[in-house]
């Protein structure tokens, strides 16, 4: 039998940029995209790499965007949050903690809210979180 878990309990919360930062956890979250951990690999290959095989070094470190949509509702105040955060264009910190327990903080632009309004659909709101920064583990 497999030891799998369920990745429902997933939660984002948005920072209020206090000296003893409080969070917010977004409400409604739906599906969880992103915050791929990516390494840049670059090629040196040269006149002289043996065989004529190509040759890699790896760069830089970086981390994907934080995708996701919520059931929006306009009077919510996390969902508030996020909208002031677009608007404003601002760098917040957000912490991201999946349903294992691990945990990580960084920082991030809502890069995107969009409203999608399907006829037959509920009410959404795609969020894109670009992350600014290095992430860090808060895993307790």
């Amino acid at each position: 039998m497999s030891d799998a878990i369920m990745a429902y309990g997933a939660t984002i919360a948005i920072g209020d940029g206090e000296d003893s930062e409080e969070f917010t956890e977004i409400s409604e979250v739906r599906d969880i995209s992103g915050f791929e951990r990516i390494l840049e690999v670059k090629d040196v290959s040269n006149h002289g790499s043996p065989g004529q095989h190509r040759e890699r070094i790896v760069g830089w470190r970086d981390t994907s965007p934080v995708t996701f949509d919520i059931n929006y509702i306009s009077d919510d105040a996390s969902h508030a949050l996020l909208k002031a955060a677009h608007d404003g264009a601002s760098v917040d910190n957000y912490q991201i903690t999946w349903a294992d327990g691990e945990s990580y903080q960084f920082p991030a632009a809502c890069t995107k809210f969009g409203k999608p309004s399907p006829v037959d659909g509920e009410l959404l709101v795609n969020i894109e979180l670009t992350v600014t920064g290095l992430p860090t583990d808060i895993t307790a």
